[in-house]
């Protein structure tokens, strides 16, 4: 797998953003939609590589948690165990 250009990151990025406000929307609509999102957050980052989906759903826990002291907490404390970049972590702990 070839590494990314900026355009191509900043452009994958915008597409996980459109996907994101998607699935927002169908969570409001559907609460099973959260198991989704979360199930297609650890597939999108690879996770697998890195912790179970069990390790992933306490990570998920913890993470929110510590998002009602801090998001910026939160966001490192996710970049730390999940092994990604924080431009990849806070939509993600703004979304939980």
């Amino acid at each position: 797998m070839e590494a990314l250009t900026t355009e191509q990151r900043r452009a994958r990025i915008q597409e996980l953003e459109a996907e994101l406000a998607r699935l927002r929307a169908e969570e409001a609509a559907d609460p099973a939609a959260a198991e989704q999102y979360l199930e297609t957050v650890w597939n999108e980052l690879r996770l697998a590589c890195v912790m179970s989906k069990d390790a992933f759903r306490q990570l998920v826990t913890v993470c929110r948690t510590l998002k009602q002291t801090s998001s910026v907490r939160a966001a490192q404390h996710f970049c730390d165990y999940a092994k990604v970049p924080m431009a990849q972590a806070i939509p993600i702990i703004n979304r939980l």
